[in-house]
C-alpha cells in the first residue's frame, strides 16, 4: 500500500484551484492515469473501487502534479489528510486512540456496511477503551487551523470517519463483495467489536 495516514490539513493557498479552466482537462487526464497506474486501489487501506476514488498529493502541494507525488486514495483515507474540510462536511470527528489510523477506517467501514452504523461502533470502541476520548466535527476545523500555524498533532490523534456521510458509501453498499476480505480481517482482529452482531 504505502501511504501513511496521519491527520493533517492542507493550507488553502496550496489547494488545486484551477476548476473550470483549461488545466482541468489536463488534471482529469493525469488523474485517470494515476488511478489506472494504481489499479484503482487505495494506497493506504488497500480497498479497490472503480468509482469515486481520489488522487492525493503526497507532499500536500496541490500545484505539484508530478506522477511520483500522486497516489490513489479512497475518499475516507484522503479525508485524513484534509481534516478541515472533513469537519466542515461533518464526515468525522477527532478521537484519541492507539489503534492505527488505517484500522479505524477499516473498522468504521466494515461496521457501517455490515453491522449497523459507525455511531454505534464509536460507543463500543469508547466503552472498551479502544478510543480514550472524542470530540466533534468542529474540533477538526480548529485542529486544521492549529496545523496551519505549525502545530504537530500527537500520534494518538486520529480521524474517526462516518463512512455513511461520504458519497462513495452508497456505491460500496451496492458492491459489498469488494469488502469480503476486509470484513473477515477486521472481525477476526477485533472480535470484541463484532461478536454480538454476527
Amino acid at each position: 500500500m504505502g501511504i501513511e495516514l496521519k491527520i493533517s490539513a492542507i493550507p488553502p493557498y496550496l489547494w488545486r484551484i484551477h476548476r473550470g479552466s483549461s488545466l482541468d482537462a489536463k488534471w482529469r487526464k493525469l488523474r485517470n492515469r494515476i488511478l489506472e497506474r494504481d489499479d484503482y486501489t487505495c494506497r493506504a487501506c488497500g480497498i479497490k473501487s472503480f468509482k469515486y476514488m481520489e488522487v492525493h498529493h503526497i507532499n500536500g502541494d496541490h500545484q505539484d502534479n508530478r506522477e511520483e507525488n500522486l497516489a490513489t486514495l479512497c475518499p475516507i483515507c484522503h479525508a485524513v489528510h484534509h481534516i478541515g474540510i472533513t469537519g466542515i462536511h461533518r464526515r468525522g470527528i477527532i478521537v484519541v486512540s492507539r489503534l492505527p489510523q488505517v484500522d479505524i477506517i477499516r473498522l468504521t467501514r466494515t461496521y457501517a456496511l455490515f453491522h449497523g452504523n459507525s455511531f454505534q461502533l464509536l460507543k463500543k470502541m469508547h466503552a472498551i477503551g479502544f478510543i480514550e476520548k472524542y470530540g466533534n466535527h468542529r474540533d477538526l476545523a480548529a485542529l486544521a487551523d492549529r496545523i496551519h500555524m505549525g502545530w504537530t498533532p500527537p500520534d494518538e490523534y486520529k480521524l474517526y470517519p462516518f463512512p455513511e456521510r461520504f458519497k462513495i458509501f452508497r456505491y460500496w453498499k451496492e458492491n459489498l463483495h469488494l469488502f469480503d476480505e476486509e470484513r473477515r480481517e477486521m472481525e477476526s482482529k477485533y472480535p470484541q467489536l463484532f461478536g454480538e452482531n454476527r
